[in-house]
């Protein structure tokens, strides 16, 4: 008896606790179930961390979220919150509120500060599962540090669809933004972003000079992941003057007018693993990226070049630039640079190189290849100190090698075959160049499978040994055509190759470490 008594009173006392903290209920339809029949009022009247569970209907307010709370409806496709004004929808001045399973709209005439959800000196807000249609800008963050944006779709505004700024530490997490007037995600000095897997769509439909998919400004420690743009106006992605950057496995596809990506004035950029196809203009262009490294990244069937890169001290490492309608690979003022593994293949217009580097000093290449390109296979530009080894020139429609006003250099131990004009071609003074051991291979020019147009401390020998050629008559030296009256005094017979080496597909190394590892996991169960 006393027992039952005992479990009465606990009944009691917590129904009292609940009814006293308990979750508040919206419904724009009458019913005992429900508190009250608009959102305003449950937050007006809600404590601290209580949760505001929002019935099917259409809310026509501008609520005002100045306490922490959580704001759940019942799903993006029965809740609509409508501001029927120029004001945002959702305006956020507390902390750690979440606003989750939503559909958010206005009537598209705000002021141009409103939003959907304007979070406005508001830490750790959450945004989740919410749907954001037919806004002015879509979710607007202003100081809205550690804010989280997750699973949640913004669609057909007339401004930006995310807009982030003067924010810190802001994550977004599969987020979609399509059909934009301006940028779909937008940032101002905002360091410290995290966005992974975002899709955006068909945005800067205004076609604004600095709009685009993504674009941002003056934001340090970006972080960029898995996420894509497809049919942007202008850009792909616009970052500029940022510091620390990280971009890996993204794809720029189909950006109308403009570049795939387009990163200007930034320092120490981490670039691994995304891909440019099908843009307009330039797959991959960067400006004054100094001091970074841009690796495994493929730049594909681009109107312009596939790379267009202006930096110093870059790791360069490989890349691919394919098919694309003017350079492979555009590097100007690449001092102090390594360049590596990178393969330029069928670039076909008769104007432009696979690789082409002017205005740069101290660089090393080696085990590049570049093929079937509409020009040159290399063609260096006022360059000082390169090293060239173990490189791929062949298929090309002009020379395999043009060196213009070079002023030191080596090149050792590259492949240069099968270009249509010469294999090497220098002219405009070069001076202080040393080409030996390289393997010259069914070129064409004229009497000779290299020129050269001035003799100043230019030689094609090495010690007691010169270069393969293709042509040699196996008797003296191998002279080298143009008025330098130069040849190479040690020359050797050719060793001629069947094909140029073709890229391994990323699959292939994975294989391979893979079977590698189970082999090693049977060895050791035998020794066993």
């Amino acid at each position: 008896m006393r027992m039952l008594q005992f479990v009465l009173v606990l009944g009691i006392l917590l129904a009292i606790s609940i009814t006293v903290s308990g979750d508040l209920v919206v419904d724009d339809d009458t019913g005992t179930w429900m508190n009250y029949d608009n959102i305003q009022d449950a937050i007006d009247n809600a404590a601290d961390n209580e949760t505001i569970y929002v019935y099917d209907g259409v809310y026509y307010e501008n609520v005002i979220v100045n306490q922490t709370v959580n704001i759940v409806g019942n799903g993006t496709n029965d809740v609509m919150v409508y501001s029927p004004n120029d004001d945002s929808t959702f305006n956020v001045s507390a902390d750690y509120v979440n606003i989750t399973y939503l559909t958010v709209e206005s009537n598209m005439t705000m002021d141009p500060k409103a939003a959907g959800i304007f979070i406005e000196w508001a830490d750790h807000v959450r945004i989740a599962y919410c749907r954001v249609n037919d806004t002015e800008i879509g979710i607007f963050g202003y100081y809205a540090n550690d804010a989280v944006i997750e699973f949640t779709g913004v669609y057909n505004c007339s401004d930006d669809g995310l807009y982030i700024t003067h924010s810190q530490d802001v994550t977004m997490y599969q987020v979609r933004v399509e059909n934009c007037d301006r940028s779909g995600i937008e940032g101002w000095h905002s360091d410290g972003m995290t966005i992974n897997y975002a899709d955006v769509y068909d945005c800067n439909t205004d076609d604004g000079a600095d709009d685009g998919g993504f674009t941002f400004h003056y934001c340090d420690d970006l972080t960029l992941g898995y996420s894509q743009g497809d049919t942007n106006k202008r850009f792909g992605v616009l970052q500029r003057y940022a510091e620390d950057t990280f971009y890996y496995r993204n794809t720029m596809e189909d950006t109308i007018g403009g570049e795939g990506f387009y990163i200007s004035s930034a320092v120490r950029v981490l670039f691994r693993w995304n891909d440019a196809y099908q843009n307009d203009g330039i797959g991959f262009w960067f400006t004054s990226a100094n001091d970074g490294e841009i690796s495994n990244n493929t730049a594909e069937d681009n109107g312009e070049h596939g790379f267009h890169v202006n930096g110093r001290g870059t790791l360069f490492a490989d890349n691919n630039a394919t098919e694309n309608g003017w350079t492979g690979f555009y590097l100007t003022t690449f001092s102090g640079s390594d360049i590596v593994r990178c393969w330029a293949v069928n670039n076909t217009s008769a104007s432009y190189d696979g690789f082409h580097i002017e205005y740069s000093r101290h660089v090393n290449i080696t085990e590049c290849v570049s093929k079937g390109n509409g020009r040159d296979g290399f063609q260096f530009l006022l360059y000082y100190g390169i090293n060239m080894t173990n490189t791929t020139m062949a298929d090309n429609g002009r020379y395999g090698l043009y060196l213009w006003a070079l002023n030191g250099g080596v090149f050792e131990y590259n492949e240069i075959f099968d270009n249509t004009n010469y294999g090497l071609y220098s002219s405009a003074s070069p001076r202080n160049i040393t080409v030996r051991y390289n393997n010259f291979a069914n070129n064409g020019g004229s009497s000779s499978q290299a020129y050269c147009g001035k003799d100043e401390n230019n030689t094609f020998n090495g010690t007691g040994e010169g270069n393969y050629w293709s042509d040699w008559n196996g008797t003296g030296n191998y002279s080298i055509d143009g008025s330098a009256g130069l040849a190479d005094e040690h020359p050797q017979g050719s060793i001629i190759p069947t094909s140029a080496p073709e890229r391994v597909p990323e699959f292939a190394f994975l294989l391979v470490l893979t079977m590698m590892f189970i082999m090693a996991i049977v060895y050791r169960r035998r020794e066993q």
